[in-house]
């Protein structure tokens, strides 16, 4: 790739993280975010997950966890703006790492900036791309469900072609698995 072209595809990928991050910043929580943080100070996570799974989504890890992050946060919008934050940098190193690990597995020949600029680029496509980027990249309760399972996915597969195989790989990988599902 000519040094022009990486120079270019850089300053844009820098421009879109620059823009998630104004994102991040700007993001509040929806009328849904406080129906649960209600719902979680009044029953409890264990009990709010319960109720939602019966009566509202199926997805009880998903919900589970959005759940421990109302009772942390409360209303506090302070520090709600690191969940999409986190996300972002949990999907960049997922991507990163799954690319890696293919390129090995493939016997690619990639640069460490051409694998970045891959992974920036794979990440950009799938925001501009997602049917609705408020709610599935900002939106706190969808956040879990929608994005968290896309990186759940990235990264068990990722743990799933390593290479060398640890005690550790396969239970991470079927944890995610089992989030997804």
């Amino acid at each position: 790739m000519s040094k022009r072209y990486t120079l270019l595809l850089s300053s844009v990928l820098l421009l879109f993280v620059f823009l998630y991050g104004i994102l991040c910043y700007y993001s509040r929580l929806a009328t849904d975010d406080y129906y649960f943080i209600y719902d979680v100070r009044n029953n409890g996570i264990i009990k709010g997950v319960t109720s939602q799974y019966m009566e509202w989504c199926g997805r009880f890890a998903a919900t589970f966890f959005m759940d421990i992050f109302y009772k942390l946060f409360d209303v506090n919008q302070t520090y709600y703006f690191l969940l999409p934050l986190f996300s972002l940098l949990f999907l960049l190193s997922g991507t990163y790492f799954l690319f890696n690990k293919a390129s090995i597995y493939f016997d690619l020949q990639i640069t460490t900036l051409n694998k970045w600029l891959l992974t920036g680029s794979f990440i950009s496509l799938l925001f501009f791309l997602s049917f609705d980027i408020a709610e599935s990249w900002f939106w706190y309760c969808g956040l879990s469900s929608y994005l968290w399972s896309v990186i759940a996915i990235i990264w068990g597969v990722a743990f799933l072609v390593e290479s060398k195989k640890t005690l550790i790989t396969f239970p991470l990988s079927i944890l995610c698995f089992i989030y997804v599902g």
